[in-house]
């Protein structure tokens, strides 16, 4: 049934020929006259979900022609933008439209910035919708934008901001601003490993760094994948289970930290795919439900369309679940043959989106998941952990990446 979901999705937002069209409709109908032809109760509850998905995907289409209102201020919160020499970039909220601002700001907008604190913005807006890519090979910034689910770019000249109290949303992105900027405090390299873990975003000093992970055909690793996940829960329930401290507890404590990783990191696809992974995992066991890996893969992935219907606009979003589909049909291969399948799988995407691949990536990604995930993020855990009471360890830390690195 995620195939029915999926196909839906690409029909709605990313399909632009007649024939793509008719390819997902045609997949979708099989799918749907499949399930009527076996219809019992577990069938009905199915395609009452497909109908209610349809009724989300056709509202999400219809805020490609809404154009936001005017002359409305729009709410600004500081881990969503950026302000440099008084010129604001980043993005701002109409209603419960999210759209993407530059301009010119005063000097209040940037004493309430640099303080961490929301305001609104007050200014002559110009507005237009982000425009489709003119040129073969130029980024799609529309599809990428819209699978965050903005449509609409604004532009102004001479903002007013004007500060708003703080209820529990702005809290929440006060405290993810001040938690960036600790990030950033941390020595190099750390600070941008740890900032494309943890908030997924650069700390805008290290594109260096970016650009050998994007030739090298590593930059998945930069954001945190099931594997990653996995580790850590297996090392609290460890944890708990060495101190004899009930699982329940455990399985609470990892439910809050997965929450509150996902609200830091944005809700990063993969991390959310991730931890939905593992939540299903955690509840099957317990329940004793006998449901396979690609069972749960595909629950994972109906779960995830139904909370964001745009998802598949998004790169990221269709890198990590290939990838996790591409891990289970090679799982008993070795490790050689594993990278070899995973990379031909997602090889026709990556020239795709990104025009190039690295023909040695296969060799790469042996030596770089294990280092990636054994030394480069434990170092980043326990930099973060210990910064303030023990700085001299992380400087340590960033001396050792430094040279392997």
């Amino acid at each position: 049934m995620s195939l029915a979901f999926a196909s839906l999705s690409f029909s709605f937002h990313l399909t632009q020929t007649w024939l793509q069209k008719t390819i997902c409709g045609v997949i979708f109908g099989i799918i749907l006259i499949w399930q009527l032809l076996k219809i019992d109760r577990g069938q009905v509850l199915i395609i009452t979900l497909l109908l209610i998905f349809s009724v989300l995907l056709w509202r999400q289409t219809q805020q490609l022609i809404i154009e936001p209102r005017e002359h409305v201020p729009i709410l600004l919160y500081p881990d969503e933008i950026t302000i440099d020499e008084g010129y604001l970039t980043g993005h701002g909220h109409i209603d419960r439209q999210t759209v993407l601002l530059s301009g010119k700001i005063d000097s209040a907008g940037s004493m309430l910035w640099h303080d961490g604190k929301p305001f609104v913005l007050n200014a002559t807006i110009k507005q237009e919708k982000i425009a489709s890519p003119t040129n073969y090979g130029q980024t799609d910034f529309k599809q990428i934008y819209a699978s965050q689910g903005i449509f609409w770019r604004e532009s102004f000249q001479n903002g007013k901001a004007l500060p708003v109290t703080l209820n529990v949303i702005g809290y929440a992105h006060l405290i993810r601003e001040k938690f960036r900027k600790f990030l950033v405090k941390l020595p190099r390299p750390l600070s941008f490993f740890a900032n494309e873990l943890f908030l997924a975003t650069g700390d805008g000093q290290d594109n260096q760094t970016m650009n050998h992970y994007r030739d090298l055909g590593i930059i998945h690793l930069l954001s945190i994948s099931g594997l990653h996940v996995t580790l850590i829960c297996n090392f609290i329930s460890l944890s708990f289970s060495i101190f004899h401290r009930p699982t329940e507890k455990a399985f609470g404590l990892i439910m809050l930290i997965l929450a509150l990783g996902l609200f830091l990191s944005g809700f990063q696809p993969g991390f959310v795919r991730a931890s939905l992974a593992f939540i299903l995992q955690r509840f099957f066991s317990m329940k004793k439900w006998m449901v396979n890996k690609a069972d749960r893969l595909g629950i994972t992935l109906m779960i995830h369309l139904s909370q964001n219907p745009l998802l598949l606009m998004s790169r990221g979003a269709v890198l990590t679940y290939l990838l996790a589909l591409g891990l289970l049909l090679t799982e008993h291969m070795s490790n050689l043959k594993q990278s070899f399948g995973l990379n031909l799988i997602i090889m026709p995407l990556l020239l795709h989106y990104f025009y190039q691949i690295n023909p040695l990536t296969i060799i790469f990604n042996l030596f770089a998941i294990p280092y990636f995930n054994f030394i480069l993020l434990p170092s980043v855990l326990l930099s973060a952990a210990t910064f303030l009471f023990l700085p001299g360890l992380s400087f340590l830390l960033a001396g050792f990446l430094r040279f392997t690195e």
